[in-house]
């Protein structure tokens, strides 16, 4: 089981010698404007096995097979277990997000899932508390434009929440215009 870090902040140094937080300037760089999946591992990660993955979703999109095809080979290769997280803000989810909810459900028939609700407000304190209390392997997010994923990364947030990864990220794009 993977233990919590003992500093909620992480510090890399990037190549221009400044301390940033998390990854470095050019792995943001590159998060953020990659048209292709991007996997960021952290530089004292051993490679094990993904056997849970942590998918969070605000179920905000119409999902499609072949934009989450990182996630379903990954998924099926490995015989991983799919976490999806729903971060509500105790709130319910919307007639739109149950649709949503059905058809990734169906995308993801034959993969074995279990989807979570945390009734939490702060979405990245979910999301960590979530993959050390169950062992996540692996954490998949989408990039969207203004998506839950352009504010984790944004530097100032970063520094004010500390968010530490201990592994893999894998950033899917996702245009939602096609």
């Amino acid at each position: 089981m993977q233990g919590r870090p003992t500093e909620r902040m992480r510090m890399t140094q990037g190549a221009t010698g400044t301390v940033d937080i998390l990854f470095g300037t050019n792995t943001i760089q590159v998060i953020k404007k990659a048209a292709c999946p991007i996997l960021a591992v952290p530089s004292d990660f051993t490679y094990k096995t993904p056997k849970r993955i942590l998918f969070p979703t605000d179920y905000g999109i119409v999902y499609q097979n072949e934009k989450l095809r990182g996630l379903l080979e990954i998924a099926k290769q490995h015989r991983s277990q799919i976490d999806l997280l729903y971060v509500s803000g105790g709130n319910e989810l919307t007639a739109g997000q149950l649709a949503h909810k059905g058809n990734l459900e169906k995308i993801l028939k034959g993969i074995p899932c279990q989807f979570h609700i945390d009734p939490d407000t702060d979405i990245p304190d979910a999301i960590i508390d979530f993959t050390f209390d169950n062992n996540i392997d692996l954490l998949v997010m989408l990039r969207l434009k203004r998506s839950l994923l352009g504010r984790i990364f944004s530097k100032s947030l970063l520094k004010e929440l500390g968010f530490d990864l201990m592994i893999p990220l894998l950033v899917l794009p996702y245009d939602t215009k096609n």
